[in-house]
């Protein structure tokens, strides 16, 4: 893995789901969210 900014890259799908509960907590639909996560390809996306 590569560093950025003194950090390890993490891929699309684990960057996502490290982001749940946030995600959830502030309102956002779990099943939308977890729909669109399921076609990141890169963090960027």
């Amino acid at each position: 893995m590569s560093a950025m900014n003194g950090m390890s890259a993490v891929n699309a799908p684990e960057s996502a789901a490290a982001q749940w509960t946030r995600a959830t907590g502030t309102g956002v639909d779990p099943h939308g969210y977890r729909r669109v996560i399921a076609g990141l390809a890169s963090v960027a996306d």
